[in-house]
């Protein structure tokens, strides 16, 4: 997986970051999608399950810690960089629990960003390929979302899978 692969959701409500932030990712990236507020960005993260959501905390409508929220409803795998002005402990601790990827603190430089995006792809490549042994007979396929012993392969439904996910992704410690 490469990133010139990707589609990228930017949500961002001042305009000039917006632009100058969208130039530098057209470079490295397959597709730029642009939102200027929360609900904008639901509503493109629905159309387009985009590979890699860029979020600022501080937007109209609905902010990006409220939009992450909503997503992580339904998908915890896609990888989330928070791109905000905000050092404050409590974004950065309700970021965290929404499973971020990255927290950047702007200003940032282009390089930043890269790291940032580029430790996106390490994340996705190894969830991808990632095959789980639950015991000596039983494996997940996190992709695939089945489990499989012997011969036999189980599809789990979409809660049971979001379940499954969000108890590996917490592995070990004990979600409420």
């Amino acid at each position: 997986m490469n990133l010139e692969d990707l589609t990228i959701l930017y949500a961002e409500d001042e305009n000039g970051i917006k632009e100058t932030v969208s130039d530098v990712l057209e470079l490295y990236v397959h597709r730029v999608l642009t939102a200027s507020n929360g609900e904008e960005a639901l509503e493109l993260y629905d159309l387009y399950k985009p590979s890699i959501l860029l979020l600022d905390i501080c937007m109209p409508k609905k902010d990006g810690l409220e939009v992450l929220s909503k997503i992580r409803e339904k998908d915890i795998f896609t990888p989330v960089i928070i791109m905000t002005a905000h050092t404050e402990q409590k974004y950065l601790l309700n970021a965290v629990e929404l499973y971020i990827t990255k927290y950047l603190v702007k200003p940032f430089d282009k390089d930043s960003l890269v790291n940032a995006l580029n430790e996106c792809v390490k994340v996705m490549t190894n969830k991808s390929d990632e095959t789980l042994k639950i015991n000596d007979e039983m494996n997940y396929n996190i992709s695939t979302q089945t489990i499989s012993k012997k011969n036999e392969t189980l599809t789990l439904n979409r809660k049971e899978a979001l379940l499954l996910n969000l108890l590996i992704k917490n592995n070990p410690n004990i979600v409420s």
